[in-house]
């Protein structure tokens, strides 16, 4: 009996040695295949990539007075001069973006920059159709005519710019937190970023929106007159806004990244999806300048009378310390291989009171870009 339980016990010892030493071989050989796949891994990415971007800008309408005094005229129709001086929608860009993360360390430290920049010029010209005035003379029984007719017209000239400039320096670590399956990535980050913004506008304006009629009689003796009952008189008018804002700050940043593999692997090409989060908040300076000038004037044909009525100019300078937070994010496709990568998606970056676009006075407002984005990578190193 005793035999029998010795002999047991030994199999059940065996056994158990072998599935210990079968372990430690299993651990061993994944341990160097991880650190095999570690030395393999590139410890250097360069990115670079393009933008299109809608501007979200909300800037102060350039509308002079005469314009809302003479809103029914057919000389702003059916393009105004408030439309025509709007800024520009959308903006093109350029991204660069380069990664370092070294040989056995889940730690990734990266210095990145977008650039992006929108111009408008528009040029438009309204005009009426010629008015033929009433008889202009009657002499002695006789009628004249005036052979010319009137135009009404409002000219609008507008040159605008913007560009936008960030830059992210962050060190990250990858959690793995594998949330979105086994093969998934997440690095949380932290850093520096710094952001500029500036734009530019440019507006003239020259409006004739309304032209009248008045009967003048002129005393020639012995009882007769000159009649004039169609003499025109006008009013134009003349505007120019010459307007710069800018912001620049810079603050401590946050962002987290995450990538989930959908099909593939990186040795055969595989599909993943890359989306994130990021948020800032930035210490900075808002500036704005404004120079405008507005003028009306006064204008009788028959008796050659050019007349002021009004002549203002203004020019103010405000400069003011402020607190910009920033949130963004970003959600995209990426095609993977072991050292280049193919990603393209949509983003989105806000910046609330960024910018100063008052005109007379200040009006904070928010600067956003969002779009479609298209990036290639390299790796090199490992």
């Amino acid at each position: 009996m005793n035999e029998l339980t010795n002999t047991s016990g030994y199999k059940h010892s065996r056994w158990a040695l072998l599935a210990t030493v079968s372990a430690a071989a299993l651990m061993c050989a994944t341990g160097v295949a991880a650190a095999q796949s570690d030395d393999d891994r590139p410890t250097v990415w360069i990115e670079l990539g393009a933008q299109l971007e809608r501007v979200g800008a909300n800037s102060d309408v350039y509308a002079p007075p005469f314009l809302a005094n003479n809103a029914d005229s057919p000389a702003f129709a059916p393009v105004s001069p408030i439309e025509t001086g709007r800024a520009p929608r959308y903006s093109k860009g350029f991204e660069g973006k380069i990664t370092f993360q070294p040989e056995k360390s889940d730690w990734v430290f990266s210095a990145a920059a977008v650039y992006g920049r929108a111009n408008g010029n528009k040029h438009v010209h309204e005009q009426t159709a010629g008015i033929h005035p009433p008889p202009s003379a009657v002499v002695y029984g006789v009628t004249a005519f005036d052979p010319l007719p009137v135009k009404n017209f409002s000219e609008t000239t507008a040159k605008q710019s913007e560009s936008h400039t960030v830059l992210d320096f962050q060190a990250g670590k990858d959690v793995g937190l594998g949330l979105f399956g086994r093969n998934s990535v997440s690095t949380v980050n932290f850093g520096v970023r710094y952001a500029q913004f500036s734009s530019r506008t440019d507006i003239d304006i020259k409006a004739r929106p309304w032209i009248g009629f008045h009967t003048t009689s002129v005393p020639l003796g012995s009882g007769n007159y000159f009649t004039f009952p169609g003499l025109k008189y006008w009013h134009t008018y003349g505007a120019h806004l010459h307007k710069t804002t800018s912001f620049h700050g810079i603050g401590p940043s946050l962002s987290w990244n995450s990538s989930a593999s959908l099909a593939g692997n990186t040795d055969d090409g595989g599909i993943t999806f890359d989306w994130g989060v990021n948020a800032s908040v930035l210490f900075g300076r808002q500036k704005t300048t404004v120079d405008q000038s507005t003028s009306a004037n006064d204008a009788h044909l028959f008796q050659g009378l050019y007349t002021t009525i009004y002549a203002h100019h203004n020019h103010v300078t405000r400069s003011r310390s402020v607190v910009v937070p920033n949130i963004g994010g970003f959600a995209g496709l990426s095609m993977r291989y072991s050292a280049a990568k193919f990603s393209f998606g949509y983003r989105g970056d806000f910046f609330f009171g960024a910018m100063d676009t008052g005109i007379d006075t200040r009006h904070a407002t928010g600067r956003s870009f969002h779009g479609p984005f298209a990036t290639i990578s390299i790796g090199l190193g490992g």
